[in-house]
């Protein structure tokens, strides 16, 4: 006798591309991924008596598509937080100029400073490498400085940064993507499954924590949208599934 049970535990890979077409991009692990209905219903009550209703209508008033990121990937984040995302080579800095202060720290411009050297700006004299810490974000002068004062001294960096990507958040509108799960159910050997969703706007993210006992995660709400070049009878201008069930 066949079963007509059909469990769910879905896995595999999300890929997201801006709606106006480009690159699908596979972005990374994703711990949790669901789609959530609101309902507004009106009621009529019943009032020839005894209770009850006469009759009742429901509208969907919204679909929303949650992520559980736990890729915090350059790209990820600019997309949760409306920002842009570039490289950066390592180049060479020189004379970057600054004021330095006893115990507190010296910001530069590039990350991961290497072959870092620091002079006094008014006689270039060398400042020993024992009078800081070199950090991600830059220079930490040391409390026991004898060269730099509680005032601040004007001081030049010539460092080497390293390669990275830098993202300025908050700098673009919120774009529209296309969203595609490719996967399968592991309740049921593996069968295929896909979802797609023409037109996702997402909301940024109420919270991520940049310093945490555990892997960070960035939980990201997207609103899914009519496409209106979807159209055909009994064809869905949000959501399409499919799956494989024998």
């Amino acid at each position: 006798m066949t079963s007509s049970q059909w469990s769910l535990i879905g896995e595999g890979k999300i890929f997201v591309g801006l709606r106006s077409g480009g690159k699908m991009r596979h972005v990374g692990q994703v711990k949790e991924f669901k789609l959530e209905v609101s309902e507004e219903t009106k009621e009529l009550k019943n009032y020839e008596g005894g209770g009850g209703l006469s009759d009742s209508v429901s509208f969907i008033t919204k679909v929303e598509a949650s992520f559980n990121f736990a890729s915090i990937s350059s790209k990820n984040l600019a997309m949760a937080l409306r920002g842009v995302d570039s490289a950066e080579a390592s180049v060479a800095v020189t004379d970057e100029a600054h004021i330095a202060y006893r115990g507190g720290l010296l910001p530069l411009a590039g990350i991961g400073p290497t072959s870092v050297t620091v002079k006094k700006t008014s006689d270039d004299s060398v400042i020993p490498a024992s009078e800081y810490e070199i950090t991600s974000a830059g220079l930490i002068m040391s409390d026991a400085s004898t060269i730099i004062s509680d005032a601040g001294t004007a001081v030049k960096v010539s460092y080497t940064t390293t390669a990275g990507t830098i993202i300025q958040t908050l700098v673009s509108a919120g774009n529209e993507y296309r969203i595609i799960f490719s996967g399968t159910n592991f309740a049921r050997a593996g069968k295929p499954m896909s979802v797609e969703m023409h037109r996702v706007k997402f909301s940024p993210p109420k919270d991520l924590s940049l310093i945490s006992d555990d892997f960070a995660a960035l939980t990201l709400t997207g609103t899914v949208l009519k496409d209106d070049t979807k159209t055909g009878v009994d064809i869905s201008a949000f959501c399409t599934i499919r799956m494989v069930e024998n």
